[in-house]
């Protein structure tokens, strides 16, 4: 979404210096009052054997001090993280600023609202 023009007018969700191997895509249910976030960490770094064996082992790399940025003019009441994140919410300016403290593989953020 940081490459296209909404077609909708204004980007809804904003994800500044996100490396490109993080995948941030939301959707919103007007019947349930509801966004959900989806965060997925495709960052992974390689490790060279430690023993003769072939191949390599790759780990997951934590995301930190990563911020989305949604831009809605509900007023929401609950947010909710499926991996129990620390989240820090902000509100500014008819938008809410979403502080993660570590993105490890994937989550899913859901924000109800009035």
């Amino acid at each position: 979404m940081n490459a296209i023009l909404w077609a909708g007018g204004n980007v809804p969700l904003e994800t500044p210096d996100v490396p490109a191997s993080v995948e941030v895509r939301p959707f919103h249910n007007e019947k349930q009052k509801l966004y959900n976030i989806l965060l997925v960490n495709q960052t992974a770094n390689s490790l060279i054997p430690v023993s003769a064996a072939p191949g390599v082992v790759r780990y997951v790399t934590p995301q930190k001090q990563l911020e989305l940025t949604l831009h809605t003019d509900k007023k929401v009441k609950k947010v909710k993280s499926l991996k129990r994140a620390n989240l820090k919410l902000e509100r500014k300016n008819g938008a809410i600023e979403i502080k993660l403290s570590v993105l490890d593989l994937y989550d899913c953020i859901s924000l109800e609202y009035e």
